[in-house]
């Protein structure tokens, strides 16, 4: 995670904050860890995303912020509390991978969905992005259905490791090209 990507910091901005209808996403900081920790302390969430281990506390959640290099990730706000992450780890010049996870008691409300197509603009802003990726554990088809909300197409199978579990995990990977998220945004705004 600490290592420099090929996309420079520069190339993806990091706006101060981004608002949906619902809400708020701002850069992840330090003061962010022990609610970080509290959430994520979950087997549940901890095995549906690849790089968490389980037990998660504090500290973890440190390494994880002061590692994150390149990445663009955002705290997800619902009315004035921390319940997830979203962001985008650049992964070539031309390409970012999109990641999110939503603390257990506000799954099933559309809020994975929501912070992701409000973050996911930020990977096209840079001219020389043509492809975000993104991929789910197959035990995890809600994370899919998050995916396809948001105009992604499956791009085919292979295995992630998940630390929380300690292996590799069958998993479904997706894409995302400039093309048709330009088409979706397009479509959107007609109505």
């Amino acid at each position: 995670m600490a290592a420099m990507s090929p996309i420079s910091r520069n190339l993806l901005p990091n706006p101060a904050r981004i608002k949906s209808k619902r809400l708020t996403m701002r850069p992840i900081a330090m003061k962010d860890a022990s609610r970080i920790a509290k959430l994520v302390n979950d087997r549940e969430i901890a095995e549906k995303v690849s790089h968490i281990p389980y037990p998660y506390d504090v500290e973890d959640a440190r390494r994880w912020i002061r590692g994150l290099g390149d990445e663009r990730v955002f705290v997800i706000i619902r009315r004035f509390r921390l319940i997830g992450c979203v962001g985008l780890n650049p992964k070539s010049q031309t390409s970012c991978e999109l990641g999110y996870w939503i603390g257990r008691k506000w799954w099933g409300r559309g809020y994975a969905t929501e912070a992701a197509a409000a973050v996911l603009p930020i990977a096209f802003t840079n001219p020389a992005v043509v492809l975000v990726t993104s991929a789910h554990f197959k035990d995890n088809p809600e994370s899919g259905n998050v995916l396809y909300k948001l105009g992604f197409s499956p791009a085919g199978e292979g295995l992630r490791w998940c630390e929380a579990r300690g292996q590799k995990i069958e998993s479904v990977e997706f894409r995302l090209t400039r093309m048709v998220f330009e088409a979706n945004r397009k479509a959107r705004a007609s109505r």
